[in-house]
């Protein structure tokens, strides 16, 4: 049977023990079991079987630079010269033998004794975890109402109208009501008491200006015509 045709199984029992073991790596003790998705039953988003897992500190795991998850599965199994199937099974016997008194008797380590030795594990795992199936019926989905159409909002509604006419109508009947007459025609600007004042004015300070000019005109003509008869006087007096 090949890997990817196993189901995913799940056994918090043997992953618990996993941890306790040496790191694969390093040989120190372990910090955490790292299922192995190449060549398995896993995939992007879809974890692998619980036992297709090795244990590996925190470091190999994914901390440090030759972490499995920095240099990728392929790269990890051949730098540190892992064989995955091997190691599922090594495992396996260990936790078999270690926790349920289990011998191992079975000398050739292949595929169907893998298959074997998870079967025989499944047996001993008590706290499966069962995928519930999605339900396929559907939710009857309740229809929203808007806030407007509530019938709390309709009669609060109703009762602020009520309470708004009232209070326009006892406003009204407070406030006396006040008739103004205003003019039937505007009055013009030129027909105004203050208006024909000011152009009387006008018309004086015009006359006045004109006058004063011409008596200064006929000041400087007088004044002319006597230089011009003296220059007259003084240029005979010169000749004779």
């Amino acid at each position: 049977m090949e890997l990817y045709k196993y189901s995913a199984h799940r056994n918090t029992s043997y992953l618990n023990w996993l941890r306790s073991q040496t790191c694969i790596a390093s040989g120190q003790k372990a910090e955490c079991a790292h299922h192995i998705r190449l060549g398995t039953n896993g995939g992007k988003g879809i974890k692998p079987s619980d036992y297709f897992c090795i244990p590996l500190t925190n470091e190999f795991h994914t901390l440090g630079g030759q972490a499995v998850h920095r240099i990728g599965e392929d790269s990890f199994l051949t730098s540190f010269k892992i064989d995955k199937v091997a190691s599922f099974i090594q495992y396996l016997e260990r936790y078999l033998n270690n926790m349920f008194d289990v011998p191992i008797e079975n000398k050739v380590k292949d595929l169907s004794y893998l298959n074997q030795l998870i079967d025989l594990a499944e047996s001993f795992n008590t706290k499966k975890s069962v995928r519930k199936k999605k339900s396929t019926t559907k939710k009857t989905s309740t229809k929203k109402v808007s806030i407007t159409e509530n019938k709390f909002y309709k009669k609060e509604k109703e009762q602020k109208k009520l309470k708004d006419k009232e209070l326009r109508k006892s406003l009204k009947e407070k406030v006396p009501k006040v008739k103004v007459k205003l003019p039937k025609a505007k009055l013009k600007s030129t027909d105004s008491e203050f208006y024909q004042s000011a152009k009387e004015l006008q018309k004086e300070y015009a006359k006045n200006q004109r006058e004063k000019h011409k008596e200064q005109m006929s000041e400087y003509r007088k004044e002319q015509y006597r230089l011009a008869k003296q220059r007259a006087k003084d240029l005979k007096r010169s000749k004779d």
